[in-house]
């Protein structure tokens, strides 16, 4: 099954609705626009495990750790595939 922009938009409004504040669509991509305490939460693995930021309050450097954050975990589930 292909995922499309409506499938991820669901998921961001849905499953994360406690950090999104709206999704605006802008052709091929999403505009995601995060609540005021992103990124000093986060969810770690489900919506249900909402964790303390580990990740500096400065916005830029946060944004730029979190993502680091995700690559590693989206690297790990990748190379534990057979």
């Amino acid at each position: 099954m292909t995922a499309s922009l409506e499938d991820i938009r669901l998921i961001a409004e849905v499953e994360f609705a406690s950090i999104v504040d709206y999704v605006e669509p802008m052709g091929a991509k999403l505009r995601l626009v995060l609540s005021s305490t992103y990124p000093y939460h986060f969810h770690d693995g489900s919506q249900d495990n909402v964790v303390v930021s580990p990740f500096s309050q400065e916005i830029l450097q946060g944004f730029r750790e979190f993502m680091a954050f995700v690559e590693s975990k989206l690297s790990a589930k990748l190379q534990a595939k057979p």
